[in-house]
This record gives C-alpha cells, structure tokens and sequence, in this order.
C-alpha cells in the first residue's frame, strides 16, 4: 500500500505508479506466482511503499508484514560490513593475505589470496572443489557409516561428530567447537579452483571463512557481534542468527515444494547460521539496513560505516575479470565488497536500476536493492514456487523506478 500519498509525492514517486505495483503484487498472490510477498521501499528518508500479500503459511492467516524468515545469501551484505568494520578499526587488512590469519590454508596459489578475494568471489575458490573435498574427507574416515545424500540433518551433524571423534577430539573439545567451524577448517584444505583474482566463481564459502575471520578478530560469535555493532544501533528489533524461540511463532511458514521450502520451515534453520546465510529478518528490518547505506553508513544519528567505507564497498572490485555463468546464464562479473553491482548486466533485476545500484539475492527468494543515483531502497522477498529462481525481482524492481520523477 502507498503509506502516505502526500509524502509520497513530495518525495518525488508517482502514486499511480504505487497504486499499479499494489495491484500486481495482489494479482501475483492471487495466481501463486508467489504465495507470499513482502516489501518496503524508500525514496531517500520517506518510506513511500509497504505491503504483505499472500498467506503467513499453506492455507494459513494472511501474510504480516513483520514476518520472519531466513533470507538467505543476503546475509552475505551483512558479513561484509562486519569485516570493513573490523578494517576501520585497525583489527585488520583487506590486502593481507588469507594465510597470515589461517596459515592452514596452503597449497599452490593460496598465498595469493586476500582477505578482499573473499568478499568479491574471486579467490579461486568455488563451492563445488570445496564440497566434494569435504564429502571425500568423511567418506575416507567413516567409510560405509558416511552418510548419504538424503540423510537428515541430524544425521549429518552425528557423522561429523563421530569424524572428529576419529580424529581424536574428546567429549569437552566436540562441545567447544562449532561442528560449522570443523567444517570449514576441513573445507579451506581443498584446492584452488584459480589462481585468484582471475576467475569470478560466486563462492559462498568465502564468507563462512569470513565468519571464521570475524569470530577471530573480534573475539566473539558472529551472532553476538552483529547484535552488539549492527542490529541493535541500527534498530534492527526483528533482526538474528539465532533466532529466539519467542519469536518462533512469527515465522514465515512455505509449502516444501517452494525453494528451500523444508529446510527454511525446519527447527534446524531458526538456530543454525554461516557468514554466508542464516540472517533472520523481516523486510522493514532490511529497509533499515538498506537505508544506511543509501545514508552512507549513518541512520538515525547513528553511524555504522565512513562513507568512505561505503564507496569502497559498493564499487566495482573485479574489472577485467571474464565474464562468468552463473544463475544459468553468462553474466559481467562485476562485484563490490559484499554487494552485486550492476555496472552493465543484465540479469534478474530488470533493466531500470542505474549503473551504480547494487543489490542481493537469496535463494528462496529476498532481495536488498539500493540505487544511490534514485535514492531508492527496496527490501523484499517473494518466495519462490519450485525452480523459479527470483521470477519476480526484477518486474518489481522496474515498477518501482518506474514511479520515481
């Protein structure tokens, strides 16, 4: 719904236009193009756009705009900013290389890689060279007891357990480490995929090894750090990785068959997180971190990032970088510190949005877009029916430029 029409238009937005995007979107619940909607969006300080459409569970009460749920790999923003936190206060370098924190991390080419290859997916890494690296690993230690693919998470969390056990932890030392953390140590013995910053490869694993990075530095659980620097300043109330059993009943409920329907409705999801996904949130709670940004790094008197921080993190980090296929398609590779930066593509977000927006998905189906040359915001997700990958994103996008004098 337009929140309010005269404010609206001092902002500079088209009512009809929001009026039109009110419609589609009640039209997209109606079909199941999404069962459910959600959105925000700001044209400077004025929030001009709100709504929730579809339905808070299958055959479920309406939709509430101050629903939870996970949104996946836009945690990834979030991870980033820790990080160019802990450069503004001098706890570390984007240029040093990986190696000086995890000297684990050997092998050919990885004294190359630096902290920054990390956050703009060219570190040589790639999901697929790590993942198979760690399946190999627990299959050579537990051998026929290694779990298979439809194994349950429960299972997956036991067979790690009882590697570490193999590999001579005891009792009080498996309660001391995150199984996450295990993993991830085990995963940065795999090989390179690259030489890095040569090949962009979109690696998730990247930021799980941020996470390590943060907790390292600081001192802290990733979550504990977020709460105490971010959220909290930024009035974040809705906003955790592990999310308190209070709030339990207020999440977003999908059918199984949606993107990461079951595990995104599982108990395992409210308490379990990475550097690169398990951020809790609702999309006011995105509007306002999306609105730093836009802020250059200040909301509401208070400041989370320089502006110079900002510059830094939302330019383009890899020119002359190849194009790489991802999403199923040939895409720029340009990326910042943390955010996708359209520079010229032409993906999922439609064709409106200025050179210098920058944006992130989540499998499943959120999204964060800020356009600096627009001053618009937009926090959104639109949960995604099975194998439709962000059908909606982009069109939604486009709507809301479209409004903007």
């Amino acid at each position: 719904m337009i929140i309010d029409k005269a404010k609206a238009k001092e902002a500079g937005v088209n009512v009809e236009r929001l009026a039109y995007l009110d419609k589609f979107l009640t039209d997209a619940a109606h079909k199941m193009v999404s069962p459910a909607i959600a959105i925000c969006a700001a044209r400077g300080d004025t929030e001009v756009f709100n709504g929730a459409y579809g339905l808070a569970s299958p055959d479920g009460p309406p939709l509430q705009l101050d629903m939870i749920t996970e949104v996946q790999s836009v945690t990834k923003p979030f991870t980033a900013t820790m990080i160019m936190m802990l450069q503004e206060d001098g706890l570390l370098d984007l240029a040093d290389p990986l190696q000086k924190y995890f000297p684990e991390f050997s092998g050919p080419d990885k004294e190359g890689v630096c902290l920054w290859h990390l956050l703009a997916h060219v570190s040589g890494m790639s999901n697929q060279t790590t993942g198979e690296f760690l399946q190999d690993f627990i299959k050579t230690v537990l051998r026929d007891q290694a779990p298979g693919s439809d194994s349950t998470w429960e299972e997956r969390s036991a067979a790690v357990d009882e590697v570490r056990r193999r590999m001579g932890y005891t009792d009080e030392e498996l309660r001391a480490e995150r199984s996450e953390d295990f993993l991830c140590k085990m995963k940065m013995l795999a090989p390179l995929d690259a030489k890095p910053n040569t090949r962009f490869d979109y690696c998730s694993f990247g930021y799980e090894v941020s996470r390590l990075l943060i907790e390292k530095i600081s001192g802290e659980k990733m979550a504990d750090f977020a709460a105490r620097r971010l959220f909290t300043p930024l009035g974040m109330k809705d906003s955790h990785f592990v999310l308190p059993e209070e709030k339990w009943p207020r999440v977003l409920l999908r059918l199984e068959s949606c993107r990461a329907g079951e595990w995104l409705n599982s108990e395992q999801d409210r308490i379990t997180y990475s550097g690169s996904s398990g951020l809790k949130t609702t999309v006011p709670d995105l509007l306002r971190f999306g609105r730093m940004f836009l802020d250059k790094g200040t909301l509401d008197g208070a400041r989370i990032l320089s502006p110079a921080t900002v510059r830094t993190m939302t330019r383009d980090h890899n020119p002359g970088i190849p194009q790489s296929f991802w999403i199923g398609r040939k895409f720029d590779s340009n990326w910042g510190l943390g955010w996708n930066i359209r520079c010229r593509k032409f993906d999922d977000m439609g064709v409106l949005r200025s050179a210098n927006a920058y944006d992130h998905a989540g499998y499943g189906g959120a999204r964060l877009l800020v356009d600096p040359d627009h001053a618009l915001v937009a926090a959104y997700y639109i949960v995604d029916q099975p194998d439709e990958g962000h059908v909606l994103h982009g069109r939604v996008a486009d709507i809301l430029l479209s409004a903007l004098d």
